[in-house]
């Protein structure tokens, strides 16, 4: 509740009837019993985390990944081997998988509501960007 800013009713909602809770999902695994766990599609940080492996370990006394960004699995006849890829960060997008078609008559204009999710600190910083913009390239264009 007080990382997301739920409401209890929310909290409950969240944890019961969106998600399972760790200690469900350590009592999956307990009953099934894989070869190989792997927990993921949680709230995997610092701060939370332990509080989930203990949850989990409570109910469940076997092997668990907690999934992470670029986690790996080897599978094969001999086993399960867990590694983290190191991902090339200069690496170039790939290309689209389609044109994109681009109307020049009607250009997007971004809707309030974006706007008004801004923090008040991130406010200068947009104004800036597009002030650098609008001088680089002629135009008049507003947050």
């Amino acid at each position: 509740m007080a990382k997301w800013g739920f409401t209890p009713q929310e909290a409950l909602n969240a944890q019961t009837k969106i998600h399972a809770t760790a200690a469900l999902f350590g009592k999956v695994m307990a009953l099934t019993q894989p070869k190989h766990a792997v927990a993921y599609h949680f709230q995997n940080d610092a701060d939370t985390l332990p509080g989930v492996m203990e949850a989990v370990e409570k109910v469940y006394d076997g092997h668990v990944d907690y999934a992470q960004d670029f986690m790996v699995w080897n599978i094969t006849k001999d086993g399960v081997r867990t590694r983290m890829a190191v991902p090339n960060g200069e690496s170039y997008p790939t290309p689209p998988l389609a044109d994109k078609i681009i109307d020049r008559s009607n250009p997007y204009v971004m809707p309030k509501f974006t706007l008004e999710m801004w923090a008040p600190e991130a406010t200068p910083i947009v104004e800036q960007i597009y002030s650098d913009f609008n001088k680089e390239h002629g135009t008049n264009l507003s947050p």
